[in-house]
């Protein structure tokens, strides 16, 4: 059951985000998300409720290109890339999203897995531990990002990989497993400083 009352982060992908490599995916979401992050105003009652929360996310695919321009033209934060490009929000709750977002697809987003083994270049590497759908993926990436944008200050350069499930680090996210682990909480994602 949904709280209507609750804070989430909308992330709105287009139409055609299935045909996009999973790396591209993550990468565009999640940036999108902490640079909304990073660049708000945190006295703001949205923002300032959602932290002290559990920084939920809804990464959405939108159902038209229409529906897509609409959430470039009204995000607090766009991440465009030459083939792909992701919206951010400022939290609200569920009933405050705008018609359009909220006919947005949620759940079943697959991608081509193409995430490299190791860490790539970047201030910081995620590493993906757990078997989620691409926009799971992306939003505890995101959440991850967050944690740096939080604990640095600013917005990282990153690498996304595939990480054993011995991986550790300094961040590390635990889903609450209210939609993809029956209920089970799944450490999903870590986050650590790049070592050459």
């Amino acid at each position: 059951m949904i709280d209507p009352d609750a804070l989430v982060q909308p992330i709105v992908l287009p139409p055609d985000a299935k045909h996009h490599p999973l790396s591209a995916v993550i990468t565009v979401a999640s940036t999108a998300s902490a640079a909304a992050l990073a660049a708000c105003d945190r006295t703001d009652p949205a923002w300032s409720t959602w932290l002290a929360g559990r920084f939920t996310k809804s990464v959405r695919v939108a159902k038209s290109r229409a529906d897509f321009t609409a959430a470039l033209e009204s995000a607090s934060s766009v991440v465009e890339t030459p083939d792909l490009a992701a919206a951010a929000f400022a939290p609200m709750t569920y009933p405050d999203m705008p018609k359009w977002m909220s006919r947005a697809r949620v759940e079943g987003l697959r991608c081509e897995d193409d995430l490299p083994a190791l860490p790539g270049d970047g201030d910081w590497s995620v590493g993906v531990i757990a078997e989620m759908s691409a926009g799971k993926t992306a939003a505890q990436v995101a959440h991850a990002l967050c944690r740096i944008v939080l604990a640095t200050g600013g917005l990282p350069s990153f690498s996304v990989y595939r990480a054993q499930d011995t991986a550790a680090g300094p961040i590390e996210i635990i889903d609450a497993g209210l939609t993809e682990f029956d209920g089970v909480p799944t450490r999903t994602v870590v986050a650590s400083r790049y070592r050459a």
